[in-house]
């Protein structure tokens, strides 16, 4: 189980590097689509789908098309130009902020029933990860 802060921070990016290795397996097992798009075509690609996926972030084809597109980044070691999307990004950010926001004011319940999920996911990751080890 997750024993400080520091500790749970680092079991918490653990969990999203895994989660990220997931959807590039993924990617990969789809056949890597974008292999043969040049590097400015796939960063020109990513920027749009990272708009797209701002636009409307409870899209499954928006989520699946910025992260194949991501991965596809990762892959050739390149770097997703996050800067060039800073606007969008701060959009996204706030939009959550807000919903957070409006979920204590209107339902504080299921904002705390969401944080016992995040936590619950974290730690499975934590114990599985720790079951693998021993």
């Amino acid at each position: 189980m997750i024993q400080n802060d520091e500790h749970y921070a680092d079991e918490v990016r653990a969990w999203m590097q895994s989660c990220e290795l997931d959807r590039t397996q993924a990617y990969l097992t789809r056949g890597r689509v974008h292999a043969g798009l040049t590097d400015a075509d796939l960063i020109d690609r990513w920027k749009a789908a990272f708009h797209a996926l701002v636009a409307d972030p409870a899209s499954e084809a928006a989520r699946v098309g910025e992260s194949d597109l991501k991965s596809e980044i990762d892959l050739r070691g390149l770097q997703a130009p996050f800067k060039d999307v800073e606007q969008a990004l701060n959009e996204l950010a706030q939009r959550f902020a807000d919903g957070v926001a409006r979920l204590q004011e209107e339902d504080p319940v299921q904002l705390a029933a969401c944080d016992r999920e995040i936590v619950r996911i974290v730690s499975d990751f934590v114990a599985q990860k720790a079951s693998a080890t021993h």
